[in-house]
């Protein structure tokens, strides 16, 4: 019977029984399914939490196979599948350096003794605009004599409130590496307190893809 796509936008906690019934009654009376969403929701919460507590599987180390090369996406700056934060005072070429690292992977061309492995790229940009970093991009490209085209985002809200978004961004385009400029705004501004860093460092974590973050001094 459903009109549309949108049902109810709720805010509650899923793991009080009375909150579930009483959103139970509530989308009952949105769309009718004969008394089933009191079952549907135990079911989705229960699934989720336990999957949460799951964790990551067990496993064995010490025996595997040892990679042949060197752990890193760009050598020598960019360590695989962990972060890298480059920082620096204002003005200095982060988001310049950021971006030729970001073509450089991307395209897969080595320069000087920069050697990556080539994969996709996503740049977070919480700082600057498309058009500048656009600008910025075809600069880069030029110099380097291709047209390179990188994945963007333009974000305001803090990373670990948009990692689902980010996730599925991720997913669907198989990326590689992620660049967060800048850190202070990905994590909402609050530089002193630990938290909002240790809450962005374990939403890259989970994503399982190499990051490079950039920050100021």
């Amino acid at each position: 019977q459903l009109q549309g796509s949108h049902i109810i936008f709720h805010k509650i906690n899923l793991s009080s029984g009375n909150s579930r019934k009483s959103l139970s009654r509530t989308l009952e009376s949105r769309l009718e399914l004969n008394g089933a969403w009191e079952e549907i929701l135990e079911e989705v919460c229960t699934r989720s939490i336990l999957r949460r507590w799951e964790g990551a599987p067990l496993k064995k180390i010490g025996r595997q196979e040892r990679p042949s090369d060197a752990p890193y996406l760009l050598y020598p700056v960019i360590r695989e599948g962990a972060p890298t934060v480059l920082y620096g005072e204002g003005g200095l070429g982060k988001s310049y350096c950021s971006l030729l690292f970001s073509i450089l992977i991307q395209y897969g061309i080595s320069m000087g003794k920069f050697a990556p492995k080539s994969g996709n790229v996503l740049y977070l940009d919480w700082e600057s605009s498309e058009s500048d970093l656009n600008a910025r991009c075809a600069a880069l490209s030029k110099g380097l004599g291709i047209d390179a085209e990188l994945y963007y985002r333009n974000c305001w809200v803090p990373f670990i409130d948009d990692i689902n978004t980010i996730n599925t961004m991720v997913t669907e385009n198989n990326i590689k590496l992620i660049i967060v400029d800048a850190k202070a705004a990905a994590i909402g501004g609050a530089i002193n307190e630990s938290q909002p860093t240790i809450n962005l460092f374990n939403g890259l974590r989970s994503l399982g893809v190499t990051s490079l973050i950039i920050d100021h001094v």
